[in-house]
């Protein structure tokens, strides 16, 4: 059996699998943040490849999956936060990419096929640090975004709106960070903008009121089934400290250029 050890806050998670393809596309997923057998154990992880497919245990489920080694991943993803956001109340996760840049934290909440993953790594082009192109943790006291890098994974836009039934259905493809460009430090929260692609030319960057901010992070705050009010009280008081903005855009590059200005 092979053995992949992934840490975040002093929590691990460990998965286990007979498949050394399986944990080859694991390592590289989360080789910024997989570490030997030290940390607090959150969750166990066992995958083993049968006739058919693949067979999951995970911590709160288990599945008979194909031979897709995408939706095996996708599935690992989602027991591995699960994992990390039940065991960190002191944390507020949001569906979010981040970045860094000075030591302050640009985060992007949106829907899969937003632009989160593509702005994360067009910047990470330009310098910026990478904290998480999916998930972003932040410290409800502070307001410190911690890094939880992952491989990230972009969306191969077709350069027009495309239906939400069929952006599971767009191309990927992986993006290799060099380390230099991984955060390895939590960073101040600086803004927060909520990418929309809708075709639209130019860039264009809209401030919300605090309270349409509130309501919009509550729909991609991944820690409010634990949290409930607590999350609404986060919520609504980072909504109140920091600016949080819209993102209007139809050409990533465009727009990566104007979120660079940002903080």
């Amino acid at each position: 059996m092979h053995r992949l050890n992934i840490q975040f806050e002093g929590r691990q998670v460990v998965i286990e699998t007979d498949s050394a393809d399986v944990m080859k596309t694991l390592e590289e997923t989360y080789r910024h943040v997989a570490i030997g057998a030290d940390g607090l154990r959150v969750g166990e992880i066992t995958i083993l490849q049968r006739p058919q497919g693949y067979e999951f245990r995970g911590p709160s489920a288990s599945y008979e999956l194909p031979s897709d080694v995408a939706i095996l991943l996708h599935i690992v993803k989602q027991e591995v936060l699960s994992a990390f956001v039940v065991s960190t109340p002191e944390l507020l996760w949001l569906h979010a990419g981040a970045v860094s840049w000075n030591g302050r934290a640009l985060i992007l909440p949106g829907n899969s096929g937003q632009g989160k993953s593509t702005f994360v790594t067009l910047l990470s082009e330009c310098g910026w640090l990478v904290m998480s192109d999916d998930a972003a943790p932040i410290k409800a006291e502070s307001f410190e975004v911690v890094p939880f890098p992952q491989q990230p994974v972009r969306r191969l836009h077709p350069g027009r709106i495309v239906p939400k039934e069929e952006i599971g259905e767009l191309e990927r493809e992986s993006v290799f960070l060099p380390e230099a460009l991984v955060a390895t430090s939590p960073a101040e929260l600086g803004a927060i903008v909520l990418p929309v692609f809708d075709g639209t030319a130019k860039a264009v960057l809209t401030r919300l009121r605090p309270g349409d901010a509130a309501l919009e992070l509550l729909r991609h705050c991944m820690s409010f089934s634990a949290q409930k009010g607590i999350a609404v009280q986060r919520v609504a008081a980072m909504s109140e400290r920091h600016s949080v903005y819209k993102l209007h855009y139809g050409d990533a590059r465009g727009a990566a250029d104007l979120l660079a200005t940002i903080l």
